[in-house]
């Protein structure tokens, strides 16, 4: 019953409660009263700009003299937003921001700064990240473990959504986010300033957070082995030195005065050194330990436990009651870390849409070529070029007891270790460990890792799960990559491509392959996969790119499944050495799969599929030749990696028919894809998608005031071909554009 209800029952006779004409009556009178109510709230809401929709948005910001383009996908929000903020603000430049950001996305107007290592997060109750925004006031955000689901494994959203509410809890307009990388489907912690235009500043400044996130810029100083004994002294006040006596040779030289100093491993803090340091002062490592072969100091103040000791000369011998040295081996990279605080501003990012006033009454605005709004009825054509660096993959790599140079084992047929050079790929080759070789399927190389897919199980001994759930192994393997394209400095560009303007969505890098067949005007319940997506609901698309492609196919959950479901055999013949199965159901299978047969008497055992005529039948080989028939048995596809259960949603209705081995691919977002920030995927220029850009210069001179002048730069790669995110230091051999996106939103 409603509050409706209730209020026009409590009118009448009690003699009339529970009457079935009365009751009706008084139903029907609520009903209709609900309605009018909610009619007169849609109403209400379509009268002001900051909860009017469609055409009623139009309408209450034309009346402010603020126009959506028509021939622009501008969507409700974007311009609710811009119009809002337009409407409210009374400076010129402000106005400005607030329309460059609405046509190329907040990362362009506010400065910003993205760790360098992707989640998970190993973070201890208590640990703190130091930052700055704008102002000198330095934050500070504490990470406790009532903050997370396991502060040892953090998530970018859990740190962004922490630091969103530490900064928008002191009145400030900055904010963090979790940032996905489209190219490998890393996620980080992107921070983001509080103010619009070229005075943004992000700044990290230093603690625990720091040394787990590594925001930029990390020094080059991690080591195959990082064994460095260190000598930390005290010369002159607070200052101490910390000198190299053995073990690996550090490499201070890529250390700078200012740098700073993370110091957080167990052996610095049982010392009592435990925190981040300014470095005061820094002299290279030579090449033999010596008094002044190689040290950096930093200024430690309000530590008491040394005695000074003179500079580059050996401290005199501890002693009861005087300390004058401690000798300190170092364990591992993250326990000593120097960084570059770098100022982070909107400017300093490849991809900018800004404004200066460099004197009074002229406005400079840079902006880059391609917006963020692009129109979707419209087809263009888009060069694209992928560029390969020259340097190999292949080397000796794994260490049996440095965690950081370890192989870590991703699954039977995958596992990855640092190495570092431009990203690269190639196929073939090979991988030996001990008198064990395997061939090699796919291997390339991304922001310092490599990453090797073996066409069998690679065998690699896995050790037993670390803190973070991540599996190493302490063998040391020989990867040798047999085809690594080189870049085509004759035939730079691929293309034109034309671009599909009807893809309204953003696909992830996460996939899966069907395991049965999909029949046109099915509704399914679920469906049998290879692999596995995430555990969540979400949508689908099968048939990527192929002319039966559909979706989106909303889907519930993704059940993990141990081994394949078992069909039962119709037939089983041989003729010769082919053996014929027809199943009753569908087997799974794909040329090249394993099955196994059992329940037979000639048949039993394990075999590679030849063909797949249908989702119910597939042949195999098996000598000798014979002449044999059965009707009975079992047929199990063996699966190699991860099986799982898609949960779909009944309601859909398949449009086509997809076979067995067909592609899954999960949606992100059912929006058109929109393009990184730091314009490492603009490699793509698309044509005809300048009406945004050229909307945004009308709609900027119509805000601007009489006398003000206005001069526009648009912003184009500087290098040959269309991207330059990755450069070249040959001025004989410019770099082209090397990332393969076409984007539209």
């Amino acid at each position: 019953m409603s509050d409706k209800y209730d209020f026009f029952r409590a009118y009448i006779s009690s003699f009339l409660h529970g009457k079935p004409n009365a009751e009706a009556i008084l139903q029907s009178l609520a009903d209709e009263s609900i309605k009018l109510h909610e009619l007169s709230v849609a109403v209400t809401d379509q009268l002001t700009i900051s909860t009017a929709s469609d055409i009623y948005l139009d309408k209450r910001l034309a009346e402010v003299g603020i126009t959506r383009p028509s021939e622009l996908g501008m969507d409700d929000l974007s311009f609710r937003q811009m119009g809002i903020q337009l409407n409210a603000s009374k400076q010129v430049i402000e106005s400005i921001h607030t329309i460059l950001a609405t046509f190329y996305g907040d990362e362009t107007v506010r400065a910003s700064a993205t760790s360098g290592q992707p989640e998970p997060y190993f973070l201890e109750d208590g640990d703190i990240l130091q930052f700055v925004l704008e102002s000198e006031e330095v934050h500070t955000v504490t990470f406790l473990a009532e903050n997370f689901d396991n502060i040892q494994q953090a998530s970018a959203k859990e740190v962004a959504d922490l630091i969103t509410r530490y900064i928008r809890g002191r009145g400030l307009q900055g904010y963090a986010q979790e940032y996905a990388d489209v190219d490998t489907g890393l996620k980080y912690v992107r921070i983001f300033g509080s103010a619009k235009g070229p005075y943004g500043l992000v700044q990290i400044l230093g603690g625990q957070g720091q040394t787990e996130m590594e925001f930029p810029t990390i020094r080059a100083t991690n080591l195959p082995v990082n064994d460095t004994v260190w000598e930390i002294t005290r010369t002159v006040g607070s200052t101490h030195r910390f000198r190299w006596v053995s073990g690996s040779k550090p490499l201070l030289e890529k250390i700078f005065i200012e740098d700073k100093a993370l110091i957080y491993g167990n052996q610095f803090l049982t010392v009592g050194i435990y925190g981040t340091f300014d470095v005061k002062n820094v002299r290279p490592a030579q090449a033999s330990v010596a008094v002044d072969a190689g040290w950096f100091e930093i200024d430690i103040e309000g530590f008491s436990a040394l005695k000074s000791s003179i500079p580059d000369q050996n401290p005199p011998p501890n002693s009861p009651g005087n300390v004058y040295s401690f000798t300190i081996t170092q364990a591992q990279f993250a326990d000593l870390k120097f960084f570059l605080a770098r100022k982070n501003t909107a400017y300093g990012q490849q991809r900018y849409a800004l404004a200066w006033e460099p004197e009074a009454n002229l406005l400079h605005i840079y902006m880059p070529a391609s917006t963020k709004v692009v129109r979707r009825d419209l087809v263009g054509s888009a060069h694209l070029h992928l560029l390969y660096k020259s340097d190999t993959l292949n080397g000796s790599y794994g260490h049996p007891t440095d965690p950081d140079q370890m192989i870590q084992i991703l699954s039977d047929r995958s596992f990855r270790f640092r190495q570092s050079g431009y990203d690269a790929s190639g196929t073939g080759g090979t991988v030996t460990y001990g008198i064990t070789t395997k061939d090699i399927e796919y291997a390339f190389r991304e922001n310092g890792y490599a990453n090797v897919i073996t066409i069998d199980p690679h065998g690699l001994t896995p050790q037993p799960p670390d803190a973070f759930g991540r599996v190493f192994t302490t063998q040391i393997a020989v990867i040798s990559v047999a085809n690594v394209p080189q870049d085509d400095q004759v035939n730079t560009f691929l293309g034109p491509y034309v671009l599909d303007p009807a893809a309204p969505y953003t696909l992830t890098s996460e996939y899966v392959t069907t395991r049965e067949q999909v029949l046109a005007g099915e509704n399914r319940n679920s469906l049998f996969v290879q692999g596995a997506l995430i555990e969540q609901s979400g949508q689908l698309l099968f048939d990527l790119n192929l002319d039966t492609q559909e979706g989106p196919v909303p889907f519930w959950a993704n059940q993990v499944s141990a081994i394949a479901p078992p069909v039962n055999i119709t037939s089983i013949s041989q003729s010769g050495t082919n053996v014929t199965v027809i199943v009753a159901g569908s087997h799974g299978a794909i040329i090249g799969s394993q099955i196994n047969i059992s329940g037979t008497l000639n048949f039993n055992g394990t075999y590679a599929v030849t063909t797949v005529p249908s989702s119910s039948v597939y042949t195999f080989t098996k000598t000798p030749s014979n002449v044999l028939f059965e009707a009975t048995g079992v047929s199990t596809l063996v699966i190699t990696g991860t099986a799982s259960t898609l949960i779909l949603d009944p309601s859909y209705q398949f449009k086509f028919t997809h076979d067995t081995g067909s592609n899954v691919s999960l949606i992100s977002d059912n929006k058109a894809y929109e393009p990184v920030p730091n314009g490492l995927d603009y490699g793509a220029y698309v044509t005809g998608t300048a009406d945004g850009r050229i909307f945004a210069e009308q709609l900027m001179r119509e805000i601007t005031a009489l006398g003000i002048n206005l001069e526009i730069t648009i912003i184009f790669p500087v290098d040959t071909g269309l991207g330059n995110a990755g450069g070249s230091d040959d001025a004989n051999n410019p770099p082209t554009s090397e990332k393969i996106y076409v984007w539209g939103s």
